[in-house]
């Protein structure tokens, strides 16, 4: 049986997934979301405390969904979680696992904060990076050092294929596509999700120019604007 999935950019790193059974809501800070299920479970992710990838405002989501769990990495402090809602945060640190209803979740360290996400639900894989990626900036002693600590994260999911793969693809960074293309010499992805870019999605055409002859094109979520959607078939 085929499975399916709708993913949604809606800022930054900030993505929504929803799948047969289950909704997703990948480091939200800001932006407009898509409309809900409220008769399907919300499992909101955070993978680590930085502004840009995490904000109370998703605690506001309760109540919006037939349940709701929030898988929270273990930098973003416990204090910061309604009282109310306490019973449904989950906290999770690198190199852990853990099962949420209907979701299963490992994790990787990052080499700037927090964790990555491995996320398998429904017979699909998901990976969100957070901010693990290979931080390039002059090719330094450190972006050496990150260089090598990525790519040994990423020894850790060699061989494996993933349905979407949400990668950092920074413009600020002079090695700007290295990350994306590290991935890709160690795992695969139905499709590439570049993210880290506000919401300013003109690197992603540039990556699309550098793809140009390349197979790696046609794996590449051409994300053109805030809220547009992409249907995964498995």
């Amino acid at each position: 049986m085929k499975q399916f999935a709708r993913v949604v950019f809606i800022c930054h790193s900030s993505f929504y997934v929803e799948t047969e059974h289950v909704q997703m809501l990948f480091d939200y800070y800001r932006g407009n979301l898509p409309a809900m299920d409220p008769q399907k479970p919300l499992i909101v992710f955070a993978s680590h405390r930085h502004g840009d990838h995490f904000s109370k405002k998703v605690f506001e989501l309760a109540g919006k969904a037939a349940a709701i769990y929030y898988v929270l990495s273990d930098d973003i402090g416990r204090c910061r979680v309604p009282a109310n809602l306490k019973d449904r945060a989950l906290f999770i640190g690198p190199d852990a696992e853990m099962q949420v209803p209907a979701v299963r979740v490992r994790t990787l360290p990052s080499n700037d904060a927090g964790v990555a996400f491995i996320v398998e639900t429904e017979g699909l894989r998901f990976y969100h990076a957070g901010d693990l990626n290979n931080w390039w900036w002059d090719g330094d002693e450190e972006d050496q050092r990150m260089a090598e600590f990525y790519r040994a994260q990423l020894g850790k999911i060699r061989g494996m294929t993933f349905d979407a793969a949400f990668i950092p693809l920074d413009p600020r960074i002079s090695g700007w596509w290295m990350g994306v293309e590290d991935f890709l010499r160690y795992a695969d992805a139905g499709l590439i999700f570049p993210m880290h870019f506000g919401e300013d999605p003109s690197i992603v055409r540039q990556l699309a120019e550098r793809w140009q002859g390349s197979p790696h094109l046609c794996r590449l979520a051409q994300i053109r604007r805030t809220g547009q959607g992409f249907l995964l078939e498995h």
